[in-house]
């Protein structure tokens, strides 16, 4: 089987991880990205983004597992970002405001961009 979300560096920076999911985020996938993203924090890495390509479908416990990510980052002068998000799950993210809280991009190279302009160091 393959593997659901796999995190890696970004090409354009080596600060900044990328975590590629390819399954929808119900309740126990939201649960392995919540263990992957804490593993992450973990070890130091604060800017995060999310690439959504393959995601249809994002239930309550898979936002529930960005907003509490997204504070905890953000308390490091961190931040995640969310990339490639299709229509069912802008929607989704519409419908429940979190455009409001997420920066959403289309491209990894313009999420690593704009962790740039926020932090120089990136």
């Amino acid at each position: 089987m393959a593997e659901e979300m796999v995190n890696r560096k970004s090409t354009f920076s080596e600060k900044v991880t990328v975590v590629d999911i390819f399954c929808n985020l119900d309740m126990i996938r939201a649960q392995r990205l919540n263990e992957l993203i804490a593993k992450l924090v973990s070890q130091g890495e604060y800017y995060i983004i999310i690439n959504l390509e393959k995601v249809n479908y994002v239930n309550s416990a898979g936002i529930a597992a960005m907003i509490g990510h997204s504070k905890i980052v953000k308390k490091h002068g961190g931040d995640i970002k969310f990339i490639n998000i299709n229509g069912q799950v802008k929607d989704i993210l519409d419908v429940f405001g979190l455009h409001i809280i997420f920066r959403v991009l289309d491209t990894e190279k313009e999420a690593v961009e704009e962790f740039l302009k926020e932090d120089t160091s990136v």
